[in-house]
């Protein structure tokens, strides 16, 4: 519908140069509505993705672990999208939106087993035992 629209305002301002079309109703709200939800998405991920950077290269000073940190978000980010397209062969805009903001708490897992193994130093057992209780669940 919005497309035929365009293209009727198209051969109107061709026919009459002078006179401007406003724009009413809950189509054109929502195609709005949709736009700034898929800005917001990308400002929100590229500041995540800086904010999150910027700090475990400051707390961690290894690009390795940040590396890291960002290969196992990666992977659950193609993962969870990879079985979203699969049950639902399609993604909703709301479902990204909504992932954007757990970009944090996705890092946070590998945060959690850096500051485990950088705490237990050469010991790897000690790392091994932290990493399940990482992955332990904290409900009961």
């Amino acid at each position: 519908m919005l497309i035929a629209v365009s293209q009727g305002e198209s051969a109107l301002k061709r026919a009459f140069p002078d006179v401007s079309v406003a724009r009413t109703g809950a189509v054109f709200y929502a195609e709005s509505a949709r736009s700034a939800s898929e800005r917001e998405v990308h400002v929100i991920g590229i500041a995540s993705l800086v904010g999150i950077a910027l700090l475990m290269m400051w707390v961690f000073r290894s690009p390795r672990l940040l590396l890291l940190g960002f290969v196992s978000t990666a992977l659950g980010i193609v993962c969870a999208l990879a079985i979203t397209l699969l049950v639902f062969d399609k993604l909703h805009l709301l479902t990204l939106v909504f992932g954007a903001s757990l970009i944090g708490e996705a890092v946070d897992y590998s945060i959690q087993y850096f500051v485990g193994y950088l705490g237990a130093g050469r010991d790897l057992g000690c790392a091994e035992r932290r990493a399940r209780c990482v992955r332990r669940s904290p409900l009961p």
